[in-house]
């Protein structure tokens, strides 16, 4: 089902379905119990006040409603956990050879939206861009990186320690 990308020199990175769906981390464990509590929600709605709107109160729209708001959060979630979360590839070779002194972590750059400061990633050897941090649980640097850990997508960080 999952196969960990060879040419991927640092950090977990698996490329299920020919690649159209990438994910990080070792384990669907997380992610499948995630899954589970969403459904569980969903199973315990249509069981208590759905049936009671439909059966006592004779409305039908609640069904209706729930089962779209279920649809949508099921899309959002499998949508959520299985693309590409933004991995920015590591450099095979560092930047800095640290000798004696460690060399200036930080770069400025000019752009189309004025000054822009990039850190240099000791663990990918890249300078960030603006809006990228490094994740330690996948070992990737991560564009636009948030709470990817409690939605599944970094699956090793929730219930599973990392590995090396």
């Amino acid at each position: 089902m999952c196969s960990v990308d060879p040419d991927w020199p640092n950090g977990v990175l698996n490329r299920n379905c020919n690649g159209r769906l990438v994910s990080t981390g070792g384990s669907v464990g997380p992610t499948l119990v995630a899954l589970a509590m969403q459904l569980l929600g969903i199973a315990l709605f249509f069981a208590f006040p759905a049936r009671y709107l439909l059966e006592v109160e004779s409305n039908p729209a609640a069904i209706v409603l729930g089962a779209i708001l279920a649809f949508i959060s099921l899309s959002c979630f499998a949508i959520t956990a299985l693309i590409d979360p933004g991995v920015i590839p590591p450099a095979e070779m560092p930047l800095y050879q640290m000798k004696e002194s460690r060399p200036p972590r930080t770069q400025h750059v000019m752009t189309s939206q004025g000054r822009c400061t990039l850190r240099y990633c000791d663990a990918c050897n890249i300078f960030r861009p603006p809006r990228v941090e490094h994740c330690p649980t996948c070992r990737n640097c991560i564009l636009k990186y948030d709470h990817r850990e409690l939605i599944g997508n970094c699956s090793t960080g929730i219930f599973e320690s990392v590995h090396d």
